[in-house]
């Protein structure tokens, strides 16, 4: 992968995160500025749990919570897809106006779009993926996906720089492709 040039920051850190859309911050202007309704989670995840560890009043382990949330009303694999992708190009199309809205070559500001705009937009985006579901044989990977995907946002939102020259998201968006989640692995 080659490095990414200063002035197209924000453009490669959208374009690394799980809609995958590039956002185009070249020949931007603050004039062509475009406002874009926030993406938010709107639903929690849908967890079921039910462990010998509740009955004793103990909080489940990260294993009980994946099983127990995958067989909560698992969707179809097509089902998810679906709805999944759905979310990805919402997620896209508020990270391009992002992108729009960012003055090129103003570097504060793409810091600033990428801990401010950039990382709670992905956030939704993985939240909205959980709360969905998961197909039944599916849960442990794609949860270990999502997981990942926050290990990187919490660096991402520490470090906002960061951001710009991590390449972890490309191997995520390989991975959710693969599973056919094509418009959020999309690169």
């Amino acid at each position: 992968m080659t490095r990414t040039p200063r002035s197209s920051v924000l453009a490669y850190a959208s374009g690394l995160v799980l809609s995958g859309a590039a956002v185009l911050v070249a020949g931007c202007s603050a004039d062509a500025q475009v406002s874009a309704p926030p993406l938010v989670a709107t639903t929690p995840p849908v967890e079921v749990l039910s462990t010998p560890d509740q009955a004793k009043g103990e909080a489940p382990g990260a294993d009980e919570a994946v099983a127990a949330t995958a067989r909560a009303d698992a969707p179809r694999r097509q089902t998810f897809l679906r709805a999944g992708n759905r979310i990805c190009d919402e997620g896209s199309a508020a990270l391009a106006a992002i992108g729009e809205r960012v003055p090129a070559g103003d570097e504060a500001a793409m810091v600033a779009a990428v801990a401010e705009q950039v990382v709670p937009n992905i956030r939704a985006q993985v939240a909205q993926l959980r709360a969905l579901g998961y197909p039944r044989g599916d849960a442990r990977l794609l949860s270990g996906i999502l997981d990942e995907t926050d290990d990187i946002l919490d660096a991402w939102q520490a470090d906002p720089v960061a951001a710009f020259d991590d390449t972890r998201m490309d191997d995520v968006n390989d991975r959710l492709d693969d599973y056919g989640l094509t418009r959020c692995g999309d690169s």
